[in-house]
């Protein structure tokens, strides 16, 4: 009986640090797609400021294109 319970520890031990390192690779890789996203939303932001898109006029381009606008 004491076998047992001992193997079911290691077998235990062995499959939670899987699982540790398992989230914590999902939790790094979901944080770096994150900064990506940053750093694209950043780019957009400043290529859009530069090229002169306005409010008014990104307005104007959805009604032209029949697109719904928010309420």
């Amino acid at each position: 009986m004491k076998r047992l319970k001992a193997y079911y520890t290691v077998e235990t031990t062995l499959v939670m640090s899987v699982l540790i390192m398992m989230i914590f690779s999902v939790i790094t890789y979901t944080l770096s797609l994150y900064g990506k996203v940053e750093t694209y939303s950043e780019k957009c932001i400043t290529e859009a400021a530069d090229s002169g898109v306005t409010g008014n006029t990104m307005r104007l381009e959805r009604l032209i294109c029949g697109a719904k606008g928010e309420k």
